[in-house]
């Protein structure tokens, strides 16, 4: 039987950006919690895989990925969509340590994989400059870091604390336009 088969590891021997057109949205999966569950929903026809949990933490995805890792093909790419929600629940130092501990995880199952941060998006509540918005930075930072991509390899999604228009009336969540946004910013970031 040729072909890779269930469960064998594959070599992602190229950039996200070089991946033959034809294949580029077949292996990517977006990881995350409500924002790119609601954009999920959103999107369209899109042969990119979207694993979400609204609600979802650092501590909680594995969970969401787990049955994939253990009997999907492996992806080339994925995009991390998360934090959001640790930032007001869980003290910085636990948040380092379990993005750590779950970007170790998907490398340790899928050794050839591309690792991707998005960043997590601002929420109206938390002021510019507040330390609440000083943490969803360093935790951008951080992420990137652990991830693998400095800023030129990350999605660009120029959704900002004064773009009050993106957001729904809880100030935390996309409304339609945000989420129309926040996808073509992700079908950008993956097209060839």
């Amino acid at each position: 039987m040729s072909g890779r088969g269930r469960g064998r590891k594959r070599k992602a021997s190229s950039p996200l950006r070089d991946l033959p057109e034809d294949t580029v949205h077949h292996d990517i999966w977006l990881v995350g919690d409500s924002i790119p569950h609601w954009a999920s929903l959103e999107r369209g026809r899109t042969e990119m895989s979207y694993f979400t949990q609204r609600g979802a933490t650092w501590k909680t995805i594995r969970r969401v990925v787990e049955t994939e890792v253990l009997l999907g093909t492996p992806p080339k790419a994925i995009l991390l969509h998360l934090g959001g929600n640790d930032v007001t629940s869980c003290p910085q130092k636990r948040i380092f340590y379990n993005i750590t501990r779950e970007i170790t995880y998907l490398r340790e199952a899928f050794p050839e994989v591309i690792l991707v941060w998005v960043d997590i998006l601002p929420r109206l509540c938390w002021r510019p400059g507040s330390p609440l918005d000083k943490k969803r930075k360093r935790l951008n930072r951080f992420g990137a870091v652990e991830a693998g991509h400095g800023r030129h390899h990350r999605p660009s999604i120029d959704i900002e604390f004064k773009d009050v228009g993106f957001f729904r009336q809880d100030g935390v969540h996309l409304n339609q336009l945000g989420l129309h946004f926040y996808n073509d910013a992700i079908k950008d970031f993956v097209k060839p």
